[in-house]
């Protein structure tokens, strides 16, 4: 998975963020674990920071992360907090049966092709545009669960803490330099 946010926050914010572990990586980790249908038994990160802003927090601005599923299956994250382009986010999960892909949404899915090479539009410029469709749908759920229309959340609080704890190891991974194990919901730090 690829995600590059745009644009960069404000210092403000990546002072209470959390760091982009807890951000940005959280979400990402979320996704990974919902379509494997398993939390990870260990995870890999490192990380660097160029902008001297945020090293100046003791955060990173583009950290890689690999985590290890029971399964056998292996899964990537590459995450930076700007891209000059625009909201990039991408996923492929690969398989023995194929491929499947979530590329990038530009707000005109139109690509010119000519002699000199493809123009596309250029991808939503920042997370908010990307999600529009997808943050009504959450809050028309959340609604629907208020008031009984549906009878159960589709997001557990076990997925959402297991998230959190899975992030919290990564960042331990990338601050420790070594492979940090995660077992019954839980770090092991040796």
């Amino acid at each position: 998975m690829i995600s590059r946010d745009a644009p960069k926050p404000p210092i403000e914010y990546l002072k209470i963020s959390g760091g982009i572990f807890h951000d940005c990586g959280v979400h990402d980790i979320d996704v990974i674990c919902w379509i494997v249908g398993e939390s990870p038994e260990s995870v890999y990160s490192q990380g660097h920071t160029f902008d001297k802003n945020i090293a100046a927090l003791d955060d990173y601005d583009s950290i890689s992360i690999t985590m290890k599923f029971p399964s056998g299956v292996l899964a990537s994250i590459f995450l930076s907090r700007l891209a000059a382009y625009g909201y990039d986010q991408r996923l492929e999960v690969f398989g023995s049966e194929g491929m499947l892909m979530s590329n990038n949404m530009s707000p005109k899915e139109v690509v010119f092709h000519g002699p000199v090479g493809a123009v596309d539009e250029p991808i939503h410029p920042s997370f908010a545009q990307r999600y529009d469709q997808s943050y009504k749908q959450e809050l028309d759920h959340f609604i629907d669960v208020i008031t009984g229309v549906v009878s159960t959340c589709e997001i557990s609080r076990r997925d959402t803490v297991q998230a959190s704890v899975i992030a919290e190891a990564c960042e331990q991974s990338c601050r420790l330099g070594k492979p940090i194990a995660i077992a019954e919901g839980k770090m092991v730090l040796e």
